[in-house]
């Protein structure tokens, strides 16, 4: 059985790899580490109860970084205790690495924590089994969907276990909810956010006001077609900022209809 992480570091060559057990011994310390500063750094109560809606300590406990903000804001749910956690899932077509694990972790902390403070968290992690990955993979081991996808995804749900990752409470599945997407893409396209070109449809940047304010960048002087893709889909576009929400259908994307 391959964790993707070690499989990933045995194809780069990436030094020794850690055996299960030893990779055991490393994973409970850590736990045993954020139980003790968990312990040792109670929120303060607000009250001699501890806190108020089953939570421990007041909101404010719990401050986390805002893009829009630049700033820490403390953490405040709509319906406390229940907090609600949608993280974005990988791209099932070959083993998650280190990096992806990364992000994982975070996650599995972040939700511990919420946890530990008392909140009842609801958290939802998406699978995409359909994108332009997918499909070149499938091209090139000559498998379906249904078998690549499957594959890659019980391999992420071993790695995650091995891992000690707390699972989400459901998984779903780009491909599940299709029905939906489209709905949404044609409320955008009713409401001028988004436009066709051909099958495919496209967010209209200039249409959203706020588009790219998170990322605190200054796009005035930016040249189109200087990225990574090139001249390649400026011509289809009404502004070299806008995206592809829907891509439309090849031959070459082989039996994904």
């Amino acid at each position: 059985r391959h964790l993707g992480a070690r499989a990933y570091a045995a194809r780069r060559g990436c030094g020794k790899l850690v055996q299960p057990a030893r990779r055991q011994r490393l994973l409970k310390p850590s736990w045993r580490m954020t139980q003790a500063a968990a312990s040792s750094s109670s929120p303060p109560s607000s009250s001699p109860e501890g806190g108020r809606d089953g939570v421990k300590g007041p909101l404010s406990a719990l401050r986390l970084y805002n893009t829009a903000t630049r700033e820490k804001d403390p953490f405040v749910p709509a319906n406390p205790p229940r907090v609600t956690f949608y993280s974005c899932g990988p791209t099932v077509y070959d083993f998650a690495h280190v990096g992806n694990f990364r992000a994982f972790l975070t996650y599995d902390l972040l939700k511990r924590w919420l946890k530990y403070l008392g909140y009842d968290v609801d958290h939802v992690c998406n699978l995409t089994d359909i994108d332009d990955k997918i499909i070149n993979r499938m091209a090139r081991d000559n498998v379906t969907l249904k078998d690549l996808t499957t594959k890659y995804s019980d391999l992420f749900f071993e790695d995650l276990a091995s891992l000690n990752i707390l699972p989400a409470r459901t998984y779903p599945k780009a491909t599940e909810h299709i029905s939906t997407i489209v709905d949404m893409i044609q409320s955008l396209i009713d409401n001028q956010y988004a436009y066709r070109v051909g099958d495919s449809v496209y967010f209209r940047t200039a249409k959203y006001e706020q588009y790219g304010s998170l990322s605190g960048k200054n796009l005035d002087g930016n040249l189109e077609g200087q990225g990574e893709g090139g001249n390649k889909f400026v011509g289809d576009k009404e502004d070299g900022r806008d995206f592809v929400l829907w891509k439309g259908y090849k031959e070459s994307d082989l039996d994904v209809v």
